[in-house]
């Protein structure tokens, strides 16, 4: 009897602990489920939440830049000089019609200056027109006439109009005046890009501006092409233009209409934690071990996270986001460290180099193709100097600067080398053109010789300067040695 009885108490007990270890599975199962369910919910929630107003900040961008645009045309509705002007309804004598029309174009001119405007114009229903045209609104005008224009925008008195030519590199804003006038703007669209700072766009969201025909306008990615139509993959997502979001396993994002009836998309790939599903093999054992050893690494990862924010902090800190090379204060300071360990008797050339004309050239280039020729001339140095010792870095916005060294035991030795390398650097910028563009560019090279002209970064810059500015006054691709008896006289005079 007592075996007996101590078999059944094992089994009583056996069965109370696979009871007891099921119940506590069971919980475990349930709580992490819970918990996984409530986080990916609050993830998908935060992040929807973000995309949400990183879209609002995007259509109140593109509000305010076409709001920009159609101030100016109700200024100029709001000329009496520019609305009292009409060749087609008023008859002008000969002496008075070109003078009249002269202080319409003027009167044109100063309210769109300053501005990017490719365009800014009136057009007449005999299709003549006054104003700053380029030869693409020309055509438009040829081609289509008043009738024709007035046309594109139906019912609607005005417009923001894209894709009126085969490159969709423009957009055009029109409003009809009255029956035989109508105003035009046009500007190209990485003027808006700019206006947008597309370029330092959040790069793990991608960001859509479409027209009214859902055409693309502008995009981050690379491999959306303006003029496009918004691709299936991220249309299809949304059952709504205006004030939807949408949540699916590939993509959280938001979808708005702007004023001008323009269409902006925000979206960014779902996270891949919040595609699996707990009640997987894998997540149940994911879950168990991430409770496990949550507290081991939450240490881990928080350190490892701000240490690394740290160190790229000090290295942002120098370095030019552009180019990658240094910044300014990069140069000041890794030239300042090595002229106080440099050896007496070196020689070192402190060369600055800008394109030709760089405020005119730069005027008419968009932001891209000037990063574009900052880049190009930053790659040039690069190549050219790779055999020396030097540092490379950006200054002023659109120059490059280089101090290299040129030490030789024999001091007019290393000034011929100098002077040698300096006619070398012309000729590897022969050619040179922004990248996507067929604009021949010529560079300005200005050089000041350390410790022989200047001993410290400021005197550096300010002497290398001065060459610079008389490297400019020739044509083609050049540079000037700074020589003090030539710029003594202006330098006393400052």
């Amino acid at each position: 009897m007592s075996a007996q009885k101590n078999v059944t108490v094992r089994r009583i007990r056996n069965k109370m602990m696979l009871c007891y270890t099921l119940l506590l599975l069971a919980v475990i199962f349930f709580v992490c489920t819970y918990g996984f369910l409530t986080l990916r919910s609050t993830a998908y929630s935060e992040i929807s939440e973000q995309i949400d107003a990183f879209d609002i900040g995007f259509c109140s961008a593109v509000n305010y830049f076409t709001e920009t645009a159609e101030s100016d045309c109700t200024a100029v509705m709001r000329d009496e000089t520019l609305m009292s002007y009409n060749p087609v309804s008023s008859e002008y004598a000969d002496y008075e019609a070109a003078q009249i029309k002269n202080d319409v174009r003027d009167r044109l001119l100063e309210i769109s200056a300053g501005k990017s405007y490719n365009d800014f114009l009136l057009v007449f229903s005999d299709s003549t027109s006054v104003g700053k045209i380029s030869t693409g609104a020309s055509e438009l005008i040829n081609e289509k006439g008043f009738d024709g224009i007035a046309e594109l925008l139906g019912e609607s008195a005005d417009g923001w109009l894209f894709g009126l030519s085969e490159k969709y590199q423009k957009i055009y804003y029109i409003r009809i005046i009255n029956d035989n006038e109508l105003f035009i703007l046009s500007l190209y669209s990485e003027i808006l890009s700019s206006a947008l700072s597309f370029d330092n766009a959040d790069s793990d969201n991608i960001y859509l501006l479409a027209d009214s025909s859902d055409r693309i306008i502008l995009s981050n990615s690379e491999d959306i092409t303006s003029g496009e139509a918004i691709p299936k993959t991220y249309s299809d997502l949304f059952d709504y233009s205006d004030g939807d979001s949408v949540i699916s396993d590939s993509y959280i994002g938001a979808s708005l209409l702007t004023d001008c009836g323009w269409r902006v998309i925000t979206l960014t790939e779902t996270p891949a934690l919040a595609k699996i599903s707990p009640l997987t093999g894998s997540a149940i054992i994911g879950l168990t071990v991430i409770i496990i050893m949550l507290s081991l690494l939450t240490g881990f990862l928080a350190c490892a996270k701000f240490t690394s924010a740290d160190s790229l902090g000090k290295t942002d800190e120098f370095t030019d986001p552009i180019t990658g090379t240094l910044n300014e204060y990069g140069l000041d300071e890794s030239i300042s460290e090595l002229m106080e360990t440099s050896i007496i008797g070196s020689t070192y050339a402190f060369i600055l180099i800008s394109i030709k004309d760089s405020e005119n050239v730069t005027q008419h280039l968009s932001q891209r193709y000037r990063n574009s020729i900052v880049k190009g001339m930053t790659s040039i140095c690069k190549d050219y100097f790779s055999d020396k010792e030097s540092f490379i870095g950006r200054v002023n916005e659109d120059m490059t600067a280089v101090f290299a060294n040129y030490s030789e035991f024999d001091i007019f030795k290393a000034h011929e080398k100098l002077k040698a390398g300096c006619e070398g650097l012309c000729r590897a910028f022969d050619g040179f053109v922004a990248e996507g563009s067929d604009l021949r560019l010529n560079i300005s090279i200005g050089v000041c010789i350390y410790p022989d002209h200047a001993e410290s970064f400021d005197e550096l810059m300010q002497k290398s300067e001065l060459a610079l500015d008389k490297a400019n006054m020739t044509d083609n691709s050049s540079f000037v040695i700074y020589d003090p008896a030539d710029f003594e006289s202006k330098e006393g005079s400052k």
